[in-house]
């Protein structure tokens, strides 16, 4: 409409301007030319028409999980968060389903495409016009020959299909100092672990100074600064967890496992095996 309005005011303006070169010239016999052929003009640059918007690719999220699962990751807040960002991933989104991994459709989709990781998340309808969405899976899922998109990269704790476990069930070890009463406490891990990184703390543990727990590990991993901490393998499962961890907190073992080492915090007090001594940085 607002095309069409801008087209019959330029029509109007320009039938103005002939009509004032007409009467403006004084010229009685000029109104005929208005009836004549007209003089060659240059072609007037035409009012392009706005584009009727094309509607965005739409697509479905269904949710593929296992009910009886309670310790299993969240696998809404996934399917939540990508629906919530439609708009920057080009897409429309429709309702949002669940299936459950026990029933039969359930057992068709894992069969179909040969899911081994829930709970997790199908992309269904127009994925292959979602060009936005292609590329915000790529890395993270796959893309099936009729176009649905499998989330593989599932984050845990989620249940491996290929031997029915839980993964993702992470061990925090505290290598305590208690001679040192004023040196940093390391029960702040397990809550840390969870609120900064979503990592599923099941077992918590602490190894005394001096039992034989402590000294055999402390000789393993080659702990010269105390209280420091252990967490088991499982932590690598966690997406970019321990990417985080080796570049800023610790190392990862050639068993798997990983010890925090990184000392260099304003404040922290704690106890170096190498000179006997107290440490407490100030900077």
């Amino acid at each position: 409409m607002e095309a069409k309005v801008a087209l019959y005011a330029v029509i109007a303006v320009a039938v103005i301007a002939l009509l004032a070169d007409v009467f403006v010239l004084g010229d009685p016999a000029g109104i005929t030319r208005l009836f004549a052929t007209p003089t060659p003009s240059p072609t007037p640059t035409p009012i392009p028409e706005t584009p009727t918007p094309v509607p965005l690719p739409l697509v479905a999220i269904t949710e593929l999980a296992d009910a009886n699962c309670s310790l299993c990751f969240n696998i809404s807040m996934a399917s939540e968060g990508i629906a919530s960002n439609a708009a920057r991933l080009g897409v429309r989104f429709g309702n949002t389903g669940r299936v459950d991994v026990n029933s039969t459709e359930g057992r068709r989709l894992i069969a179909a495409y040969n899911i081994t990781k829930i709970p997790t998340l199908l992309v269904s309808g127009e994925t292959s016009q979602a060009v936005k969405l292609l590329a915000a899976w790529n890395g993270s899922g796959t893309l099936e020959p009729d176009g649905t998109l499998v989330l593989r990269e599932v984050y845990p704790p989620y249940i491996d299909l290929t031997n029915g476990s839980l993964e993702g069930n992470v061990t925090v070890i505290g290598i305590l100092y208690e001679p040192c009463t004023s040196c940093y406490d390391v029960g702040f891990f397990p809550s840390a672990l969870e609120v900064r990184y979503g990592v599923h703390v099941a077992k918590v543990m602490n190894y005394s100074f001096n039992t034989t727990e402590w000294n055999a590990t402390v000789a393993k991993y080659n702990i010269t600064k105390v209280p420091a901490v252990i967490i088991s393998p499982e932590l690598a499962l966690y997406p970019g967890v321990e990417q985080i961890w080796v570049q800023e907190l610790g190392t990862k073992e050639p068993d798997g496992w990983f010890v925090f080492r990184t000392m260099n915090v304003s404040g922290a007090i704690y106890y170096d095996l190498v000179s006997n001594t107290t440490v407490h940085r100030m900077s």
